[in-house]
């Protein structure tokens, strides 16, 4: 919803990006089968807008490379023996 607000004016996408962290690490990992997810679910709009806003910037793109990362990190260590 908060992306909606973003793209439609209502709030500062500066502001969504300084405050909305999470929302990129949860489209980093979703966002590698965001396709597949729609294809399946017959929703081609699903998550639309928040893919809008964060690849819409350069900064944005660079957050979710690190995010990326971040998750691929997780995973892992998740499966890596200890």
């Amino acid at each position: 919803m908060v992306s909606a607000f973003a793209l439609h004016g209502a709030l500062n996408p500066a502001l969504l990006y300084d405050v909305c962290q999470e929302m990129y690490f949860q489209y980093a990992k979703i966002q590698p089968y965001l396709s597949s997810f729609r294809e399946k679910m017959n929703l081609p709009e699903w998550m639309q807008n928040i893919e809008r806003v964060v690849e819409a910037t350069p900064e944005g793109r660079t957050r979710l490379a690190i995010m990326r990362k971040n998750v691929e990190e997780i995973a892992r260590l998740r499966t890596s023996p200890e």
